[in-house]
Parts: structure tokens; sequence; C-alpha cells
């Protein structure tokens, strides 16, 4: 099986420390190493890295190279521009059949997630496994992976399995009942009272050969230009051009019946998109007498936390709570974690000058 990691996101939800010259993916957030690097070695131990892939914009080829020097050349895909999940899913699936098979399983992950503790990594690399086998098999042409969801969301995909599969999902790919991308909020609670829903978290395989036949029946057109993405081993900047800008998940998941999930438990798993998320992995700011060393202190308020690259600057909060300050090169922002969704006006605003 080959796997491929989508790492070509911008993360205009968490500027200053991503921008259009260092995303989140490539940035350590989270721990000594970036999203990607941890992506990464968290499946080379069990895949090799022959058998791994990523997938970003051309514009980051060097620091994949970089971040990531066991990675053969051949195995960074490159794509000249950004035209949402199908054209790149698509675009590098045909790539990747191109040097290995047309029938070769392709399974592709994302590069911000962060799952604890190994257990869950354990139980992941588990439910790969399973997956491949299945696409062996020829049970399903698409399958993806669902975990629990553990509150009501419109930020994901939900996969409704049968009462009686609930069990079997855990063990073997099972048959998709039905799937809602990015319902609204009302929908998404009665999803989770129902108990059957799973959350799609961006996790899905097949083979080239399987997609092609899938395309033909929702996608037509897309198909002669990946066959010559296929026959060049690359993607071809007029062809990339020509594919629908659309989501992979609108374009084909939610369009066909035979699909296959498999169920995935995971202690800790967080997609890293905003701070409201990754609040909980930065520091705590002190409260004054509780660490005389601390360059940072908090006064008659709770709660806030500080992400910046010069330890020794010297900030107080005085008299405030539950504010965020992060500083990098790129900037500085003082916001209430609570309004992450503006973050993407501001990284626009100044990425843009």
């Amino acid at each position: 099986m080959q796997i491929v990691i989508n790492a070509g996101g911008l993360g205009t939800r968490l500027w200053p420390l991503s921008s259009n010259k260092l995303p989140k993916q490539f940035s350590t957030l989270i721990g000594d190493k970036s999203l990607l690097q941890t992506t990464y070695y968290r499946l080379l131990s069990h895949f090799g890295a022959e058998n791994i892939w990523v997938n970003t914009n051309h514009q980051f080829t060097e620091l994949v190279k970089t971040q990531l020097p066991e990675i053969p050349l051949k195995n960074i895909l490159s794509e000249p521009e950004r035209r949402d999940t199908f054209a790149a899913v698509a675009g590098h699936a045909a790539v990747v059949a191109g040097f290995t098979s047309e029938d070769e399983n392709i399974l592709f992950v994302h590069s911000d997630h962060n799952i604890e503790p190994l257990s869950s990594v354990e139980n992941l690399v588990k439910a790969f496994k399973r997956i491949d086998s299945s696409l062996t098999a020829n049970q399903f042409p698409l399958i993806i992976a669902g975990i629990k969801p553990t509150s009501p969301s419109s930020q994901f995909g939900y996969i409704e399995i049968g009462q009686e599969n609930k069990q079997e999902s855990l063990l073997n790919p099972v048959k998709v009942q039905s799937f809602k991308e990015k319902p609204d909020l009302a929908t998404a609670t009665e999803f989770l009272k129902s108990g059957n829903y799973l959350w799609n978290f961006g996790t899905f395989a097949f083979k080239y050969s399987s997609l092609v036949k899938i395309l033909e029946q929702v996608s037509s057109q897309s198909c002669p230009i990946l066959e010559t993405f296929r026959m060049d081993k690359k993607i071809l900047p007029e062809g990339f051009k020509s594919l629908v800008k659309n989501s992979f998940d609108y374009e084909v998941i939610e369009k066909i019946d035979n699909l296959g999930v498999v169920a995935v438990e995971l202690e800790t798993w967080e997609d890293i998109g905003n701070y409201e998320v990754l609040l909980k992995y930065l520091d705590k700011a002190a409260d004054l007498g509780s660490d005389s060393k601390s360059h940072q202190v908090q006064i008659s308020g709770t709660g806030n936390r500080i992400k910046i690259q010069d330890k020794t600057k010297k900030i107080a909060f005085v008299g405030v709570s539950d504010l965020l300050v992060v500083e990098t090169e790129n900037g500085l922002l003082i916001i209430n974690p609570q309004k992450s969704g503006e973050i993407k006006k501001v990284s626009e605003y100044f990425e843009s000058k």
C-alpha cells in the first residue's frame, strides 16, 4: 500500500504561526517536530520510506526535502496551484499509479493531525492495514476511516453505519449507509444523538483503477486529464487547471453508493486547524509570585496563554482573562481564542501585502 500525506494547505486560521512562506504543517506547534514530520515518522516504521509520499504545493517542495531527508525525491508530489482536494487527490493518485500500478492501493492522510498516545497510533496503523486487505480483496472501491464524534460539529463529514455493524466496523470495513459532508449544527446534533454516525477525518483509500471507474460516473471529464498525469508520472499544469475546483468529499465521496468505512478508536485525535484546538498545547502565563523566574505573568486574571519566539521577553496580563498572545517574525497576534474564525481575515490582509 502507498500512503500519501496531504501537505499543501496554508493554515490561514493559525496566523502568525502559519504563513504563506511557512504553513502550519511545516511549523513546530506541538513538541519538537513539525506537524508534517510527526505524521511522517508516525508512519515510517510501519510502511517504509519507499511507500510514503508527500503531496504539496510546488513552492514548498524544498521545505519537504529539508524536513524529511529520508524521503525519495520522486515521492515528493508537486501541484502547480491550489484547486481544493479533488484535484490534489485525484491528480496525485494518478502520478502514484504511474510509478507503481493502476491496481496499487493508495491511502491519503492529512499532515496536521495530533494523535495520542502510542496505543492510538497502533490502532490507526491496524485500521490502515485492514483497509489495505479489504481493497486487495475488492470488497469496496473506496474506503474511508471514521472516528466516534465527541460533540456536534459542522466542520466534519458524517458517516452513517447500521446499528448492527457498529462493532464489526472496528474490525473490518462495513458498508456506509449515508455520507453527509459538513452538515449544519442542528443536523450534526441529531446525528450525534442517534449514535450511528462517525466523523470523517480525511483518510480515504482506493485503487486508481477503481477511482477511474467511479469518476466515469460522477466526473467523466477528469478521466482523460488524469490519464495524462499517470502516463507522464507528473501533474501537468494545464490539465490541472482544467480539473474541477471542489473537495474530494463533495465531488466523489458523497456521490457513490458502495462506500466502505473502518472505525478507528483514538484516545486523542485533533485537527490542529485553529487556536481553539491548539490552545491546550501552548504555555500558560504564570500567576504573579508562583514563579519568580518567569518572564510572563498574569495579575488579577486567569487562563491567559502565550506562544512567542523570544522566551526572554517580558509580558504581563493585567486584569484580563482567557487571551492568547502569539508572536513570531511574521507578526503579533492578541486574540480571544473563541474568535479564531476571524483570523483568516487577518491572515488574508497581511499575507497579501
